[in-house]
């Protein structure tokens, strides 16, 4: 089970740092808030729904940013 609380910084337009709760499976990200729990698989989905080729602002190194850190995230999680 994972245990702890992990961070990237520097990511994205406004370089913000993103943090992972890997116990509860929750990111915090700027203003961002799903109002679901805000886990890591809808932090990812809108990933692709913003910065993604087909996207509402598609970018593609805030894109390879934020998936760099997902992957980051869910590799912890897996320990």
């Amino acid at each position: 089970m994972p245990d702890g609380i992990y961070q990237v910084v520097g990511c994205g337009s406004v370089n913000r740092c993103t943090t992972y709760d890997a116990i509860n499976d929750r990111v915090i990200c700027g203003c961002w808030n799903d109002y679901n729990g805000n886990h890591l698989l809808a932090f990812e989905q809108r990933i692709e729904d913003i910065y993604g080729e087909a996207g509402e602002e598609p970018n593609a190194e805030f894109y390879a940013e934020y998936m760099a850190a997902v992957t980051f995230f869910k590799t912890v999680r897996k320990e």
